[in-house]
C-alpha cells in the first residue's frame, strides 16, 4: 500500500466560501477571483455576501481585512502589499491575474 503525499491537509478559510471575493491588481482593476486565489492574495481583498446579491443591483462590497496565507498552504504569512499571490518558496505555478485581450 502507498503512501498519501502532497497536499492532503484541508486549507483553512476565514470566511464563507460562498461569498463573493475580488482582487485588486498594480492598475487599479478589480477581478473576481477563486478562494483559494483570495485568501493568498497580497493586496487589497474585497468580500460580498452572496445573500445580499439579488436583493439589489448595486455592488456593495467590504474591505476584507483577514489573515494572508502562502498558496495552497496553512502556513500565515505578514503582507506588504505586492499585488500578487503569495507563493511558498520552490513552488511552481502557471496562474496568472492578467487577461489577454485582442
Amino acid at each position: 500500500m502507498s503512501e498519501k503525499r502532497g497536499d492532503t491537509g484541508k486549507l483553512i478559510y476565514d470566511f464563507n466560501e460562498c461569498w463573493v471575493t475580488e482582487v485588486q491588481n498594480k492598475e487599479g482593476r478589480w477581478y473576481r477571483t477563486t478562494c483559494r486565489m483570495f485568501r493568498s492574495w497580497d493586496g487589497p481583498r474585497r468580500i460580498k455576501q452572496s445573500t445580499e446579491m439579488y436583493q439589489s443591483h448595486t455592488t456593495q462590497f467590504q474591505e476584507y481585512i483577514g489573515p494572508l496565507f502562502m498558496y495552497n498552504t496553512n502556513l500565515e504569512v505578514e503582507p506588504d502589499n505586492r499585488c500578487d499571490i503569495r507563493w511558498e518558496p520552490g513552488y511552481i505555478h502557471t496562474q496568472s491575474l492578467h487577461r489577454h485581450r485582442k
